[in-house]
C-alpha cells in the first residue's frame, strides 16, 4: 500500500524472449501525490536509465497504457496528510488569541506554537498527534494552547524573526510562551521522532508526552511564575 504522499511508484517494462531472459525495455514513475485522489488511465512515454524518452522501432515514442485504481485509506491520520492545516497563513493575530486563552485559563497555561508549512508531511503528522491522539492531545489541552504559524506565509516573517527565525531549525519547530506572551523556548522536533539518527518523520508519542510535562507550566522549566492565579 502507498502511505505517503511523498513515495514514487515505478513501472517498468520488461520483454521476456524465448531463452527466458527479461531485457528491461523502459520504465515510468508516478509521483503519488500527483495522482492522490483520483484514478490514473492514461498512456505515459517510456524512460530509459538515463531518463530519456525511448523511441521506438517506427520512429515514435514508446508508450505504456497504466490503469491504476485509487482507493482511500480510512485512517484519519492519513487523511490529515491530505489536508490543509495551515490554512490562510496562520499567524499573529492567531497567536494574540492564544495567548488570550492561555492567560484566561484556570490553572493557566502556556503557548505552544507549532511552526511549519502545509508542504510538510511531518508538520501534519506532529499536529495530528497534538490535537487528534487520545494520550497526547488530552495532555496539551490539558498543559498548553496550541497554535499554528504558516512559516511559508510573507505576512508571518516578521512574526519569525521576532522568535529568532526558529524556522532554521527545520520543521516543525516549537516555540513556547508564557500566558503573559513572555518567550519561553525553542524545540527543533527532530528528537521527538522515533529515529531522530535516520530523520523518521514518525513523531514519537512517549517523547511527545515528556516533552510537555517537562515543559508544562508549573514544571521542571517554570521559573517565570506564569502559572499564578488570577487575583479574585
Amino acid at each position: 500500500p502507498v502511505r505517503r504522499l511523498a513515495q514514487v511508484v515505478t513501472v517498468k517494462v520488461y520483454d521476456h524472449d524465448d531463452l527466458g531472459t527479461d531485457d528491461l525495455i523502459g520504465s515510468y514513475q508516478i509521483r503519488v501525490a500527483d495522482f492522490q485522489g483520483s484514478d490514473l488511465d492514461d498512456w505515459f512515454e517510456l524512460k530509459d536509465e538515463k531518463d530519456e524518452v525511448i523511441i521506438g522501432e517506427d520512429g515514435t515514442n514508446s508508450r505504456v497504457h497504466l490503469n491504476l485504481k485509487y482507493t482511500p485509506h480510512v485512517d484519519r491520520q492519513l487523511g490529515m496528510l491530505h489536508e490543509s492545516i495551515y490554512s490562510l497563513g496562520v499567524g499573529e493575530d492567531n497567536v494574540r488569541d492564544a495567548i488570550k486563552r492561555a492567560a484566561g485559563s484556570v490553572p493557566r497555561k502556556r503557548v505552544l506554537l507549532q511552526i511549519g508549512a502545509d508542504w510538510c508531511e511531518t508538520c501534519k503528522r506532529m499536529y495530528f498527534l497534538l490535537s487528534e491522539d487520545l494520550q497526547v492531545a488530552g495532555a496539551c489541552n490539558t498543559y498548553f494552547e496550541l497554535c499554528l504559524v504558516d512559516a511559508d506565509h510573507e505576512d508571518n516573517f516578521p512574526l519569525l524573526a521576532k522568535m529568532g527565525d526558529p524556522q532554521w531549525l527545520g520543521f516543525p519547530v516549537f516555540v513556547i510562551l508564557t500566558g503573559k506572551g513572555e518567550y519561553v523556548t525553542t524545540v527543533g522536533t527532530g528528537t521527538l521522532e522515533k529515529d531522530p539518527i535516520v530523520t523518521s518523520e514518525e513523531p514519537d508519542k512517549n517523547k511527545l508526552l515528556r516533552f510537555m510535562t517537562y515543559w508544562r507550566p508549573g514544571g521542571p522549566t517554570d521559573t517565570t511564575r506564569d502559572t499564578t492565579e488570577p487575583e479574585t
